[in-house]
């Protein structure tokens, strides 16, 4: 990294935390050295000086410097005011995820210093120790789940432009920026981590951000299934998680939860003053929506079967799956080569059938 020409963010001493400034520094080194590459040493220096002085105007306050960098925007050609929008839109898409990156550090950091009677602030934990404290019973903080109800709603919200294939990227790179500051890396994996890096965010900034036509209705219905297979599905389990596990660490056990989730959409289900969306298309959308929906739930049991290979020759099978299994063999939903590989792996043939029967509702 240290023989690169690139970005001096220098983000030391503008009160963010040092591991945040480490990788933003990182992630404008790695920019810079991108742009530099593809678009030279021309592009690459008026970035950079714009970007100096913008900062510097900013810091100062200094309405000159903000007049010069107007000036020097305005004598721009097209060319080189595409590269300034795509490095500095780049940049602070790179800056986001540095910053969701840094919230989860955080998290984590209080999550490890957290015990029974010091939760972690602003947790679900700290809430149901709080309900304790205040001398609330079991059955009502039930009663009050019960009575719970959020409802997250996805919009095709025309301030995110972004395409699934730009989001993706970006959540590519913060995964290895995760990876890259783990303390016990080799030097051999540290430098592996930050040629991988370089790549991705050499096809983020060669990646058209925004699609040259407008969305269509079908378009907006797939894009709404990034945030549904990857930000949804991994986290509304963990918030029940938390609520079960609070429950237990402070009551000692814990019912049940009832589902106080529960997800709710705009898109294509909106007649406000779109003629685009009618009967037709909000059946198509919800028919879209149940299949992706079942193709997860397939895609998890799956995981599972791969998981739980007990063998009815080295432990005894519960009565309760037996039960279940007789009633599956009369259904007769499995093949009978599923049938013969798991004969002996009771748990992979019960959900072999929850698959087969997810399978027949398409």
């Amino acid at each position: 990294m240290s023989q690169w020409h690139d970005f001096a963010i220098e983000t030391e001493g503008t009160g963010i935390s040092a591991p945040l400034s480490e990788q933003i520094n990182l992630l404008g080194a790695v920019l810079g050295h991108v742009i530099r590459t593809q678009a030279g040493q021309d592009i690459f220096d008026l970035v950079e000086d714009l970007r100096g002085l913008c900062k510097q105007a900013a810091v100062d306050e200094d309405e000159a410097l903000r007049d010069e960098a107007a000036r020097k925007i305005s004598r721009l050609d097209l060319n080189e005011m595409v590269w300034l929008l795509r490095a500095f839109t780049d940049f602070f898409h790179l800056v986001n995820k540095a910053e969701q990156l840094e919230i989860i550090r955080i998290n984590r950091e209080r999550a490890h210093a957290a015990d029974a009677d010091h939760p972690r602030p602003e947790s679900i934990a700290e809430a149901i120790a709080e309900l304790k404290r205040q001398g609330f019973t079991l059955d009502q903080v039930m009663a009050t789940l019960n009575r719970l109800d959020i409802q997250p709603t996805l919009t095709a919200h025309p301030t995110e432009a972004r395409r699934q294939t730009i989001l993706l990227k970006q959540q590519q790179i913060a995964t290895l920026m995760d990876q890259y500051r783990r303390p016990d890396l080799s030097p051999e994996d540290r430098n592996s981590l930050l040629e991988s890096l370089e790549a991705q965010v050499a096809l983020l900034v060669n990646t058209d951000s925004v699609r040259t036509e407008r969305p269509s209705v079908e378009d907006e219905v797939f894009n709404s299934f990034y945030f549904l297979n990857h930000s949804i599905w991994e986290t509304a389990p963990r918030i029940y998680q938390d609520v079960k596990y609070a429950l237990k660490q402070y009551y000692g056990k814990a019912p049940a939860i009832p589902p106080f989730l529960k997800f709710r959409t705009w898109m294509r289900g909106d007649r406000d003053g779109n003629p685009h969306v009618t009967s037709a298309v909000t059946r198509w959308t919800l028919t879209q929506n149940r299949q992706t929906a079942l193709a997860s739930y397939i895609e998890e049991l799956e995981k599972l079967r791969n998981d739980l290979s007990l063998s009815d020759r080295r432990m005894s099978t519960p009565p309760a799956l037996l039960d279940a299994l007789e009633m599956d063999r009369k259904a007769d939903l499995v093949s009978e080569e599923i049938k013969r590989r798991y004969q002996h792996e009771p748990y992979r043939l019960k959900i072999s059938t929850m698959i087969a029967r997810i399978e027949a509702l398409n």
